[in-house]
């Protein structure tokens, strides 16, 4: 008898804990549906900066990791879009 008790508290406990579960992902849920809603498509400025403005020579041999770096950090320190 010991052993059918024991058997009927195991499914009692995996039937919690997937109550649990369920509840869990239901508030996630509900929170990730809040975050959306709250979320805004972001507007950037219609305005182009050229690398080349910033000391890339394009011509396939050079490293323009700085000027590229350089050309983001500008835009970033501006708020603008870069292209």
């Amino acid at each position: 008898m010991a052993l059918v008790g024991n058997l009927f508290s195991c499914k009692l406990q995996e039937k919690s804990k997937t109550e649990q579960t369920q509840n869990i992902e239901n508030t996630i849920d509900a929170e990730m549906t809040v975050l959306v809603k709250k979320m805004k498509v972001p507007v950037f400025k219609n305005k182009v900066c050229k690398v080349a403005d910033f000391g890339a020579i394009a011509n396939g041999k050079h490293d323009n990791t700085a000027a590229f770096a350089r050309a983001i950090i500008t835009a970033v320190q501006q708020g603008e879009a870069w292209y």
